[in-house]
Parts: structure tokens; C-alpha cells; sequence
């Protein structure tokens, strides 16, 4: 890569910083490249045709690298993967992947995460049966001039808010703020794992946003953030190549401290790129994106719900990233003003909420956090700034103004300037929606033949519980090694999501015999509740919970005067995901209660029976 003079970097960010600009400064460079598999590194041929390409990028002094792909389609089998130092388990070399076509965004661009170190090589193994199919183009290489990886070198900013250079990043934000693993946020686990921190191409921890759910429930990852985030231009509209560059952003979850205290180091985080823009509008701010992929299981996500009545809440949350910093927690005790932005341009009447935060506050950085009603916990309004900004510390500007999802919800004139068409694609009228836990794992069994003579069909059979089950059928007619994936899919559950069985079939005297690995049973990390599906019930509804650890349980269903009409269980239950039917055909029309007892856990919902 071309040399890198940081100092001119670090002269435009304080240049920057000077003119007030709203959003944190960048943490990296971007380099444009044309690397792909016919013009750079080197192809190495393997035993049955398959194929490695290797490409070692240096850049001089660079803390970090992270990477861009303009093409990206890889054939079924193609893995790629990125690393440091020397691809050895006993080094301390870091891999990133494997990463395979499921890593593909809608626009057929993939963008990574930063790796620790200034020499990287990329390798990609292609299968044999694809040969020369690949398509992969690294386009932008960026250069970390600012160390991501060093927690005491990053703290040292200016956390107070006030005049001067700022490096707005982690350990920067000012005292004010409350980490959201405080006693603030106890009542607010689940829809923090909503919240992620938006970072650029070029390193820019520019914004904040949250994971959305939408009507189908069907776990499409919907990112609501703010449109000024990506109008760099400030002129209120989104040129073609500004939406391209939100199509490269990465979004960092669970960002956080795990305690209340400021950790000494910096946290690591669960990173997903944007893969493409779906909708925006500069009258409430708002800018819808879809992720290039669903969240996996183990990132634990929040799928937060909404409010489109354009209700005043009686008291607010905020969950943001202030200064590029780890998730903070803001409490507004009173109720929420409707006002109007005005600064720059002058929004229509009514489009925002104002806030006085009676905890906490809000900084760059946190520009497109979630506001939620402190009452029903879902999202009314995503953060556009503070009008009353006079230059102060931040820590003693206690306002906020966020764009109204209600005015979002349906102002615009297409499916491209409103929130309605993505969140509400059937258009039911729905105006207010729960939030639900992302995808966890599947309990998935696989049966079938232990051998298969050559030349047979054989099926195997697959049974998952809480999905419905799949087969698949071979037939060999050479005797090779052969490797098959079953894949078992499941109907939109908000339980389960999608997981892959493996079964490898090896040659053994004339015959091929098949074993598999069981996918990874994760266990749920703290005791929820979710809301009935469906909702009104006619015949029957399902009751969601999670247990992590066994536990005697008590689930009993009530009428609204306090009489118990279904005891559905009383006894000690093992740890996991738990899926309760509950028969509601025998019961009258109107609303029930719901309560779920789990040692000291203990939490009530209400759902409708309606013939």
C-alpha cells in the first residue's frame, strides 16, 4: 500500500473537530485498490482440483486494516478467510471466517471488520466443482492510523465534551454518562442488545441505531438510524453515491461495559456490515438500512419494537454510542415535548420529541439511538441532536430531539422516504409492535443409512424441534470422497433460526458410510418472557420463554378479575428455550394475563382470545 502521513490525517481531524462537526472523527484511512483473483496473489493448486489463492496486503505502520469487496459472490464451499502474524494454532495470530456466500449483501459488496496489524493476508479457497466461478474484488483497503486495540492509548481524549481536540472514541465520553449495564439499565437487557454503533468504511465511528422488528416477525435485520448520517453533503437529500456509502458501513453490537464501571481496556464487540438502503427522510431524520445477513445466534440481538401512534411517552430511555463510545443509557422522567429540528433546515411541525434527560445525556456519536417509551419499551423517535448546543460541555446540554417514528411511519410519498412499506409489508395497519429475541440455536436430529453402496439413492431424514423437518437425497456413481450439507430450515419462529448438519461420507471398502457433528446447543443467558404468537388467538397460541439454568417453573394463565383458568406447568424444568401451547378454543373472547414464575424470576403479559 501506498506510505500513509499521519500527521496530515491527524491535522484534517482536528481541522474537522474545528468547523463542530456533529459526528466522531475516523479511526482509519480508506486506500482504493483493484486486487482481485486475476490481477493479484497467487493461485496454488490442491489434490482433487480445489484451488487456494493467497494475497499478503502491507501497510506501513497501520494499527489495523479492514477491508472492502466491490464483488463478492462466492460459489457454495468457497471459504475465505483473513488473518495476521502466521495461519498457525499456536500462534497468537488473529482469523477472520470463514466466510462464506452467505456473507454475500444484497448489492454484492462485503465489508469486514479491522484486524490487529499492518501485514494481512487474504486466503480463499475455491472447490473444485466451481472452478473459475468465483467473483472477488477487494476494493478499499483501510489504513487504522488510530489504534483500536490499545484501550489505554484510546481513553485518552477529552472526556469532558468541552473545547478542543477530541478523539471521540472509547473512554471519551463524558462523566454524565451512564454505562447501560448500570442499575439505570436493569430494566432494560433486552432492548440494549438492540443498539449498535455505526462505523464507516474509512474507520468514522460516526452514529448510533438499533436492530427493528417488523410485522412479519420473520427476523429480517431492519437498522434504524438517522438520515443526517448519511447525507454528508447536509443538503437533505441521498445522492446515489451517498447511499453507497452506507451500503459499506459495519455496525458493531454489544459494544458495552460488562459492569458499571469504565473498563481499563476496550471491549470487544460483534460486527455486521450494511448491506443495503431501504428507506429515509429528512422531515423526522430517520434512515432505514437492511444488514447484509441476519445476526447469528451468538451475537444475542434484540429485534427492538415500535410505536407509529405518535403517542407522547410519559417518560423516555435512550441507549446510545456518545463520542464513538461504549453503550450509555439516558433516563428521561418527565414526559416527551413535540417539537420541530432547526438547525440547518426547518423540519415540518410536530416532527420531533424533545427530551430533557434527567439522567445522563447525549454527544456525537449518538446520533440515530433508539428512544424508547419508558412504559411499553418500544422505539418512538431515533435521535437527531441537541438544538440548545452553545459549545458547552457536553455533560451540562441535557436535551435531546429525536426525529418521531410516527411521523417516519408514513410521511413520505414511496416505500423509499417511509418506514411502513419495510416494517409493515402486508400493510395489516399495525401502528405498535413488541419487540423479539433474535435466532437461537436449533435442537436438530439427523437419521439415515449408516452405509450406501454405489450407484444407490439414499434419504436422510431430519427432525427439528420448534421447525419443520427436511430431506435430501444422493446418488454416487464414482467412488469418491464426497461431503454433503443438509440444511434444515424453519418456518420464522422467533425462537429458532437456521442451522447447518454436516455429515461427511468417506470411502470404506467399496461402501460410504456417513457420520455428522451435532451444531452447538447454546443455553440462553438470562430468564425472558416473550409475548404470545399469535395475537388475538382463536384456537390456540404459543408461549415463549427462556430459562438459563434448570429451575422449578410455574406458568399459569389468568382472566382480567384474577381467576386461574389454565395451569399450564408446575414443575422443575431443564435450561433452554421453552415453546408452551396453549389451547384457546374453549376459551371466551376478551383479554388474559399470562405469569411466569422461575425461581426469583417473575414477569406477567397480556394477550386477547378473539372467535
Amino acid at each position: 500500500m501506498p506510505a500513509i502521513d499521519e500527521d496530515v490525517l491527524r491535522a484534517e481531524d482536528r481541522a474537522d473537530q474545528g468547523r463542530g462537526r456533529p459526528v466522531p472523527p475516523r479511526f482509519g484511512t480508506a486506500i482504493d485498490v483493484r486486487l482481485g483473483l486475476g490481477n493479484a496473489g497467487r493461485w496454488t493448486e490442491l489434490p482433487g482440483g480445489a484451488r487456494l489463492w493467497r494475497l499478503r496486503i502491507t501497510s506501513n505502520e497501520a494499527h489495523s486494516l479492514n477491508f472492502i469487496f466491490d464483488r463478492y459472490d462466492l460459489p457454495p464451499g468457497g471459504r475465505l478467510f483473513i488473518y495476521n502474524q502466521v495461519h498457525n494454532p499456536s500462534t497468537d495470530s488473529t482469523v477472520l471466517g470463514a466466510f462464506t456466500e452467505t456473507n454475500e449483501g444484497p448489492n454484492g459488496r462485503f465489508s469486514t471488520l479491522p484486524i490487529e496489524g499492518q501485514v494481512i493476508t487474504l486466503e480463499y479457497l475455491e472447490p473444485a466443482t466451481y472452478r473459475g466461478e468465483t467473483q472477488l474484488r477487494l476494493s478499499t483497503v483501510v489504513h487504522g492510523y488510530r489504534n483500536l486495540f490499545d484501550g489505554a492509548r484510546l481513553g485518552a481524549g477529552n472526556p469532558g465534551g468541552s473545547s478542543g481536540v477530541e478523539t471521540k472514541d472509547f473512554g471519551d465520553s463524558g462523566d454524565c454518562n451512564i454505562n447501560v449495564n448500570c442499575d439505570e439499565g436493569d430494566n432494560w437487557q433486552a432492548e440494549k442488545r438492540s443498539v449498535a454503533m455505526v462505523v464507516t468504511d474509512g474507520g468514522q465511528r460516526i452514529c448510533s441505531g438499533a436492530l427493528v422488528n417488523n410485522v412479519t416477525e420473520d427476523l429480517s435485520p431492519y437498522f434504524l438510524s438517522a438520515y443526517h448520517c448519511g447525507d454528508t453533503s447536509a443538503d437533505q437529500t441521498l445522492s446515489s453515491s451517498e447511499k453507497q456509502t452506507i451500503e459499506d458501513w459495519v455496525v458493531w453490537f454489544n459494544y458495552e461495559s460488562s459492569t458499571c464501571s469504565n473498563p481499563s481496556n476496550e471491549p470487544g464487540h460483534d460486527g455486521m456490515g450494511v448491506g443495503g438502503f431501504k428507506a429515509g427522510n429528512s422531515a423526522s431524520d430517520f434512515l432505514l438500512t437492511l444488514l447484509n445477513r441476519q445476526p447469528p445466534h451468538d451475537y444475542e440481538t434484540y429485534y427492538a419494537g415500535w410505536d407509529a401512534t405518535g403517542s407522547a411517552p410519559s417518560s423516555s430511555v435512550g441507549i446510545q454510542h456518545p463520542q464513538g463510545d461504549i453503550k450509555k443509557i439516558s433516563i428521561d422522567n418527565d414526559a416527551a415535548v413535540s417539537s420541530r429540528w432547526d438547525s440547518g433546515y426547518l423540519s415540518p411541525s410536530g416532527s420531533h420529541w424533545k427530551v430533557i434527560f434527567d439522567k445522563g445525556t447525549v454527544a456525537p456519536g449518538a446520533s440515530g439511538a433508539p428512544l424508547f417509551d419508558k412504559g411499553s419499551g418500544r422505539i418512538v423517535g431515533q435521535l437527531q441532536g441537541n438544538l440548545d448546543n452553545d459549545g458547552a460541555p457536553y455533560c451540562d446540554m441535557d436535551k435531546g430531539w429525536y426525529g418521531k417514528f410516527s411521523m417516519s411511519w408514513d410521511r413520505g410519498s414511496s416505500s423509499s422516504t417511509r418506514l411502513s412499506g419495510w416494517l409493515d409489508p402486508n400493510d395489516t395497519g399495525t401502528k405498535k409492535l413488541d419487540g423479539i429475541e433474535g435466532p437461537a440455536p436449533l435442537d436438530v436430529s439427523i437419521s439415515g443409512p449408516t452405509q450406501v453402496s454405489e450407484g444407490e439413492s439414499e434419504t436422510w431424514t431430519s427432525s427439528v424441534s420448534g421447525g419443520d423437518g427436511s430431506y435430501d437425497s444422493y446418488i454416487w456413481e464414482k467412488k469418491i470422497v464426497a461431503y454433503l450439507r443438509l440444511q434444515v430450515k424453519d418456518q420464522g419462529d422467533r425462537y429458532y433460526g437456521k442451522t447447518t448438519y454436516s455429515v461427511d461420507v468417506l470411502e470404506e471398502g467399496g461402501y460410504y458410510s456417513t457420520r455428522g457433528q451435532e451444531p452447538e446447543k447454546r443455553l440462553p443467558k438470562e430468564f425472558s418472557l416473550q409475548g404470545t404468537m399469535p395475537n388475538p388467538a382463536d384456537e390456540q397460541t404459543t408461549i415463549r420463554f427462556a430459562l438459563p439454568e434448570g429451575v422449578n417453573v410455574e406458568l399459569i394463565v389468568y382472566d382480567m378479575i384474577g381467576r386461574v383458568v389454565r395451569r399450564l406447568i408446575d414443575r422443575t424444568m431443564e435450561p433452554g428455550y421453552k415453546v408452551e401451547t396453549l389451547r384457546t378454543s374453549s376459551l371466551p373472547s376478551g383479554a388474559y394475563v399470562y405469569r411466569l414464575r422461575a425461581g426469583n424470576f417473575l414477569e406477567s403479559k397480556t394477550f386477547t382470545v378473539l372467535h
